[in-house]
């Protein structure tokens, strides 16, 4: 059986282009266009610290990330999912030592806005990256049968051993 692409697939594809064109012209032409160099390369240095959070989110996932690791997970059990914390602790104390120092310094850094138009499709794209996680869970947790059923054929499948 091929497996094509249907309407909506096209839909949610061409508008999630769209939508990250129409970002970017706005801040080139729109209200917002940017005029100095400041404003384009810095985001003015004032963008919300949720923006560049998400930003800074988004560069560290890849699709190979985001694919990878459930087949990972799925052949060889949970362990890697402990992996996870890890990024997290660093970028809580990343958040709360060294950016409050750039900051002091009025040191500018990779991370610290970019294009406001760049910061605001990388929330657009997690934003999105979230929604398909969160469908695809609730999709295939309702497929196979509830939670319930999610749990017992991990223990059968003995992938519930953190530490095997």
């Amino acid at each position: 059986m091929k497996e094509t692409l249907g309407v909506t697939d096209y839909i949610v594809v061409i508008s999630s282009l769209l939508i990250s064109i129409l970002i970017g012209l706005r801040f080139q032409i729109g209200k917002a266009k940017l005029k100095t160099t400041r404003e384009y390369l810095l985001a003015s240095k004032n963008a919300p610290m949720l923006l560049v959070v998400m930003s800074t989110t988004v560069t560290m996932l890849s699709a190979i990330v985001m694919l990878g690791s459930p087949a990972e997970t799925y052949r060889f059990g949970p362990q890697l999912s402990l992996l996870s914390f890890f990024p997290v602790i660093g970028m809580a104390l990343a958040a709360k030592i060294f950016i409050p120092i750039y900051f002091q310094l009025k040191v500018s850094s990779i991370y610290e806005g970019g294009l406001k138009a760049v910061l605001w499709n990388d929330l657009f794209q997690s934003v999105l990256m979230i929604l398909c996680l969160v469908i695809v869970y609730i999709v295939g947790v309702h497929e196979v049968g509830g939670i319930g059923e999610v749990y017992k054929r991990a223990q059968v499948g003995n992938r519930l051993n953190f530490f095997k």
